[in-house]
């Protein structure tokens, strides 16, 4: 189990520091991690808000291509596999077998087995419109009965994240997407946590992950001013614990927003550069320490 959670940390790739699309031999300095070190991430994760970002990425997903054009607020969990390497990185069939970030005995395709965030609303809700939860509540879990057969089909998982108030109001603690999930009834449609909410929401994040137990699917972690992990106040004991006391073994997502500007920026509301200035060289340096804090207080 230590193992897997040591290969299950993740970086949301996608817009993070600069606003840059996927691009072939690219690296963390422009927004995409370098494969080729022990810095490395096993899977990547990137936002569906931009369907025609995804052309390529979706010609290897067995999800229907117009499903990425109509999904709001959602990301995708992405296996490094060889075939992501030889598209996006331009890796050859050599560099791609002597590749030690690669499992071979699993998969040679890319593939999305996960799509998760506010998919039982939209994001972020709009404030000057009227909020009836209980109605609201009702029309989502009909909903994601509806689309999570199509998802089971394809062996896609639905994660419900739980956000705080100020993004959206229906499901704000983890006891509410427990409830939620469990009135939707459906096995691919789980809970997905992030710490950054949490910290807003829960009374102790340790809690809030036991209760969840096994119907947590996703993780997003990042510090309380978005930035990564071991820069913050973050109880990263605290939730290293709890993730290993259900035996989690699913992916951790860093979820750094540290840049102002671009579309990301304005929808996070990231309105002054939290980096003091880092550029690309220090902005590498900080996810390769970030990664190496975060195995330590998850895995030990």
């Amino acid at each position: 189990m230590k193992k897997r959670i040591l290969l299950s940390l993740l970086l949301i790739m996608t817009l993070l520091f600069t606003g840059c699309l996927i691009k072939r031999k690219t690296s963390l300095q422009e927004g995409t991690p370098d494969l080729t070190d022990e810095n490395s991430f096993e899977n990547i994760n990137v936002m569906l808000l931009r369907g025609k970002n995804w052309e390529r990425l979706i010609e290897t997903s067995p999800i229907a291509a117009d499903l990425f054009l109509r999904i709001d607020g959602s990301t995708a969990t992405i296996p490094v596999t060889a075939e992501l390497l030889r598209q996006f990185y331009g890796y050859s069939d050599k560099q791609v077998q002597s590749s030690p970030f690669i499992n071979h005995s699993t998969t040679h395709q890319a593939y999305v087995n996960l799509i998760g965030g506010i998919l039982y609303s939209y994001w972020p809700y709009d404030y000057t419109q009227p909020v009836d939860k209980p109605a609201s509540w009702k029309l989502a879990v009909q909903g994601m009965r509806d689309v999570a057969g199509f998802a089971a089909d394809h062996g896609v998982t639905l994660g419900m994240e739980v956000v705080n108030r100020f993004e959206h109001y229906m499901l704000n603690t983890a006891e509410e997407g427990i409830r939620f999930v469990k009135e939707v009834d459906r096995p691919n449609v789980r809970v997905m946590l992030d710490c950054f909410h949490m910290n807003i929401e829960e009374d102790w994040h340790g809690d809030a992950i036991r209760a969840t137990g096994d119907l947590l699917c996703h993780f997003h972690i990042g510090e309380a001013n978005r930035k990564v992990p071991g820069q913050g106040h973050m109880p990263w004991d605290e939730i290293g614990k709890g993730l290993r006391d259900i035996g989690y073994d699913k992916a951790v997502v860093m979820e750094p927003f540290v840049k102002p500007g671009g579309t990301v920026g304005r929808e996070i509301k990231v309105w002054r550069d939290l980096s003091n200035g880092a550029d690309g060289e220090r902005l590498d340096r900080e996810i390769a320490e970030a990664l190496q804090f975060v195995k330590k207080k998850f895995v030990g």
